[in-house]
This record gives C-alpha cells, structure tokens and sequence, in this order.
C-alpha cells in the first residue's frame, strides 16, 4: 500500500511518498521508504510535482493521495472571487487523468477552504480532497471520505473511512450456552484441565485455559456442526 502526503510551509510545498516497493524516480532523493522533493513555485513549477510523482510507477499498485493540492479542477469548486488560475488546473486535472486517479471526497460540504472574509470579498474552494486509484477501492471495500466542517481554520478536515469492516481473524472466544445441556461436556471439561501440564501456576492456568479453548471449539464442530449457517 502506498500512502503520499503532502505538507505546505510558507511558498515551499514538500511532497513525501510512502511506497512499499521502494521505487526511484529521477529528480527524487529516495531515502528508505520515503522520496522527498521540494516545489519552489505553486503554479509555474507545480508541474513538476506531478511528473515526478507520475515517474514512481504507482498505478501499479493500490494508493491514496490525500491532502491540499492548492489546485481546483474546474470553475465548479470555486465560489466567489476571481476565475482559477487555468493552467493549475489543467496540468492538475492531467494528472489525475493520467494515472486513473478518482476522488473519493463527494461526501460532506462542496468546499474545503475559505479566505474567512465576508462579503464582496469572500471565497470558498476545494483544495483539499482524496484521491485514489481502482485497485485502492477494490481492496478498500466500502471506501468513502468527507469534507468535514470548518471551525478555526481555513482549511477543512477531511476523513476517510471504510463502510465494510472486514472481520478480524482472532475473534475472541465465547461460550455457548447451549453446550451445558450436553452430556458429554462435563466429561470433556474435566479430561481437558485434568491432563499434566508442567510450568509456574499462573503460565499453568493461562495455558490450560487456551488448551480448553482449542478443545471445546473442535467439539463442538463435531458435535452441532457449522453453527455459523444455522439460524
């Protein structure tokens, strides 16, 4: 799985690659398992951005890209104030053309940042969202995200979830009640605790309680049967 994130400080952005197939791309310093590059300008060299990212090769694999791109891509995701800078948004909307990137952030408010001013002045756009490729949403079942709202700054936070949990492997053991009406359950109890077992009393305890466990579990397998497909 390959997570980006993207931080911004003053004019410089700094884009940081998680790829877990480590991967290099040129112009990009690859360290472990991350790359960094620096983009000096937000419009005249933002392109650069996305050719470097473009060059690690990540539509390979399933990746999220999540953050502010300082880019809309299209006059839609901008309200009030002046028309989006054109070219910004093209090369944006190029990219994510070009690596069959979808976003997931349709949910919750149309805009993400807001210049806080009032009136004539005001101006609200979506910068910020996820962005995710096909093989993302295929092993991310249910995958959906949110523009939450805006409380102290002029960004808004964004969340992203899966609807369908998938269930866990070790799930944690649970008696059946209806196992004490059973003749046999007494006798199994008894032998299972009852066989020697060497080790502190405590470790001894712990470890005849998981030994039981195991031991009740394919009893009663053979016993009721799947008892998952009986209602």
């Amino acid at each position: 799985m390959t997570r980006i994130s993207r931080e911004a400080e003053n004019t410089v952005n700094q884009v940081i690659v998680y790829d877990q197939s480590k991967e290099q791309a040129d112009g990009i310093s690859n360290e472990g398992e991350h790359a960094e590059c620096e983009i000096r300008s937000p419009y005249v060299q933002i392109r650069v951005l996305w050719e470097e990212l473009s060059l690690l090769g990540l539509t390979t694999e399933a990746w999220v890209m999540g953050g502010d791109f300082n880019a809309v891509t299209s006059t839609a995701e901008r309200k009030w104030g002046r028309l989006p800078y054109r070219t910004a948004g093209n090369e944006f909307v190029n990219f994510i053309n070009a690596n069959a990137l979808l976003d997931s952030t349709n949910l919750g408010f149309n805009f993400s940042w807001s210049n806080r001013r009032h009136g004539n002045s005001r101006m609200l756009q979506k910068l910020d969202r996820i962005l995710v490729n096909k093989k993302w949403l295929d092993a991310a079942t249910g995958w959906r995200s949110r523009i939450l709202q805006r409380r102290f700054y002029d960004h808004s936070p964004i969340i992203g979830w899966f609807t369908s949990i998938p269930k866990p492997h070790n799930i944690p053991f649970r008696f059946k009640t209806h196992w004490i009406k059973h003749e046999s359950l007494k006798v199994l109890v008894k032998k299972s605790w009852d066989e020697p077992l060497e080790d502190i009393p405590i470790r001894k305890t712990m470890k005849k309680l998981k030994r039981l466990k195991e031991t009740l579990k394919i009893w009663s397998w053979e016993t009721f049967g799947d008892l998952r497909n009986k209602k």
